[in-house]
């Protein structure tokens, strides 16, 4: 059984990539984020526009979204305080972070 409100990621990828049933879908590229080890797939498929690919993210709750969870997420440098630092690194950065 499948836990309320879950996003599997064939859910996800009807929902934003909307394949119809003859177009071909294909995971492109799969791995983990370097610092956070966040899993990832780009999946792929064909409009009539031509390809069309988005990246999807597995959350800690088991649910896939276009968005990486928040500690694998980039903020601005300069809300960081340096360049290249990620939310992650700026809650360690932090007293009780």
């Amino acid at each position: 059984m499948k836990p309320a409100g879950s996003r599997s990621l064939r859910e996800q990828v009807q929902k934003w990539l909307a394949p119809n049933a003859t177009a071909s879908v294909r995971v492109v590229r799969y791995g983990r984020l370097h610092r956070s080890k966040t899993r990832y797939v780009v999946v792929e498929t064909e409009a009539i526009s031509g390809p069309r690919s988005m990246y999807f993210f597995l959350h800690a709750d088991g649910s896939w979204n276009v968005f990486p969870p928040a500690a694998a997420r980039w903020v601005r440098p300069e809300l960081a305080g340096e360049p290249g630092k990620t939310q992650e690194d700026a809650l360690h950065a932090v007293p009780g972070g």
